[in-house]
């Protein structure tokens, strides 16, 4: 016989009592009442992304800027719009990395948790979306790492705000050669036939909100986004956790 509600409820807090919650940005434990959160200290110290940005890409922009950033003036990107809740710097950039390389799954909660209260900041991201996913892993290095983190993003967003979820519906064609390092030319011919959409009919004249934990030069989610358009989707945006 299963445990009722209150009786999970107090279970949980007698765990969090022996084994506190940890802060995913500095790995120190934290009360019950914040269990699945940052700290107080992190959580005031989050660099949040703030305006001026690029209209279409998100890129900060020095102060009293206003539009698209020169790169997307030259090549718009397939994306109508990109956005993100902090900076991939100080306790966000040690939370995606615990999440993305050191096996922390818990660290997952938090970060979707502030994907979902950031994302009133940005009616022309949130408002008309019909469904939401992941920037998808290649199964190889999701078998690797045990889990796909951007599912787990995706999954957190949409059960908080209350939007559908598109699983299995875009994947990755072949296993792509680490990005980092790379400017975004070099991305994107990296990326070119990277991304095949698997029931395009789940897409076609949707409005989709791809995401991922970081944005760097927005190649990966501009292939993604390529490829989801090409299948029908009337318009795709881009959302992430942080931007390098």
């Amino acid at each position: 016989m299963g445990l009722t509600g209150t009786a999970r409820a107090l279970a949980g807090r007698a765990l969090d009592l022996l084994w506190p919650p940890r802060c995913p940005g500095c790995d120190t434990p934290h009360g019950p009442a914040e269990s699945g959160g940052f700290c107080p200290a992190c959580a005031g110290a989050l660099p949040r992304l703030d305006p001026p940005v690029c209209l279409r890409c998100g890129e900060p922009l020095v102060a009293d800027a206003a539009g698209p950033c020169d790169r997307c003036r030259r090549t718009p990107p397939a994306f109508t719009i990109a956005r993100a809740a902090c900076r991939f710097a100080g306790p966000a950039r040690a939370a995606i990395h615990a999440l993305k390389f050191d096996g922390v799954r818990s660290a997952a909660a938090p970060l979707a948790a502030l994907l979902a209260a950031d994302f009133d900041r940005w009616p022309a991201l949130r408002d008309g979306v019909d469904a939401v996913l992941p920037i998808p892993l290649h199964p190889v290095r999701r078998r690797g790492r045990g889990y796909d983190q951007a599912a787990m993003l995706a999954t957190g967003l949409a059960t908080a705000r209350a939007l559908p979820t598109l699983s299995g519906v875009v994947a990755r064609a072949r296993a792509t050669p680490p990005q980092v390092g790379l400017d975004r030319a070099a991305r994107l011919v990296n990326l070119t036939g990277a991304f095949t959409v698997r029931v395009p009919a789940a897409v076609a004249g949707r409005t989709l909100l791809l995401v991922d934990d970081v944005l760097t030069t927005g190649a990966t989610a501009d292939a993604c986004a390529r490829a989801l358009l090409e299948a029908g989707a009337r318009e795709v945006r881009v959302y992430t956790v942080a931007r390098d």
